[in-house]
């Protein structure tokens, strides 16, 4: 960003982005996965899914729990865009700061994968959600004392990797709760609710 002019600058990362989303993207469509057999048919309207999405509420208060918790675990997002902000009050930004942020925020993410995936492989998605709430709620402790951008580029990795650890566990935790037949109908009622 410093080597080249406005709007160049942000179109050549633009390129080298959507290059690298390119080939995760190709990645991921190679995949073959197998045919699920045991699944429920869709209902056909909106309504009756609602209803079913009711009743499954209503009747499974581990499903309850699991939507509460993910719900409560996103509400990070109406912190985050005032770190930034109060950041703004303690030292100059620049877009080269801003921009270092949100990539360290990226950073973090795929750092912790490597801890979440290897937690989650041993069946510990419980853990790895706990962790990341903790993760979660010292990060943003840390912007309350924070003074200068390598503090604020801690806390970006931070919640990067809580970010990731609350997706990552909340969708196994989801497949562990529900009934093999009904996991496309848990994951979207999950979904929907915290979307």
């Amino acid at each position: 960003l410093q080597h080249f002019e406005a709007p160049h600058s942000f179109a050549y990362l633009c390129l080298i982005s959507a290059f690298a989303m390119g080939i995760g993207y190709t990645s991921v469509g190679l995949l073959k996965e197998t045919e699920k057999k045991k699944i429920q048919p869709r209902e056909q309207h909106f309504s009756l899914f609602f209803a079913k999405m009711i009743s499954l509420l209503k009747t499974n208060k581990m499903l309850r729990y699991q939507v509460f918790a993910r719900v409560l675990a996103f509400g990070f997002m109406f912190v985050a865009p005032f770190i930034i902000l109060q950041a703004k009050e303690k030292f100059e930004l620049t877009g080269w700061i801003v921009g270092s942020f949100v990539s360290m925020q990226m950073v973090g993410a795929m750092l912790s994968d490597f801890l979440w995936g290897y937690l989650s492989g041993k069946n510990k998605n419980l853990l790895v959600a706990r962790l990341s709430f903790v993760l979660m709620i010292l990060s943003i402790a840390l912007s309350s004392i924070a003074k200068t951008p390598w503090l604020y580029t801690l806390i970006f990795m931070g919640m990067g990797a809580a970010n990731d650890g609350i997706r990552l566990s909340f969708q196994n935790l989801i497949l562990i709760v529900a009934p093999e037949k009904q996991r496309p109908v848990y994951v979207a009622i999950q979904n929907n609710i915290s979307a």
